[in-house]
């Protein structure tokens, strides 16, 4: 995607969305969310863009996505510093979108250590907190 075309996106969603400093404050499966996590969202479920992904063992369907940040995105999204190497995001079971900024060893490091809901205890935190 160009820049061009996610600036496009970004005011879409924008326009769609109340968001103060580029958090999305509309109540929702994105609120408290960057407004570019609906973009990766979108990204996401086109399965065309994601650099990488996981799937739950379970059901088999996609768990999480994680994407690598360009100067175009970060031009985009300012919020998005030179340490953010990659972007993740997971949706939870009631549909809520969770997002995360990577650094480098982050991002290489996803899908190593692949967990099960059975292997998580209830209590702790999904694998993407809010930013």
């Amino acid at each position: 995607m160009t820049r061009e075309e996610m600036m496009q996106a970004k005011a879409e969603i924008e326009s769609k969305h109340i968001t103060r400093a580029g958090v999305i404050k509309t109540p929702g499966k994105f609120c408290g969310e960057p407004v570019w996590a609906v973009l990766l969202y979108d990204w996401w479920l086109d399965g065309s863009y994601a650099d990488k992904a996981g799937r739950d063992q379970e059901s088999g369907e996609n768990a999480w996505a994680a994407f690598t940040v360009d100067d175009d995105m970060r031009a985009v999204f300012p919020d998005l510093d030179a340490s953010t190497f990659a972007v993740g995001i997971e949706e939870s079971d009631q549909g809520f979108i969770y997002s995360r900024e990577l650094t480098e060893e982050e991002f290489n490091n996803l899908g190593e250590q692949e967990e099960t809901e059975e292997s998580r205890e209830e209590d702790d935190p999904p694998r993407y907190n809010r930013v």
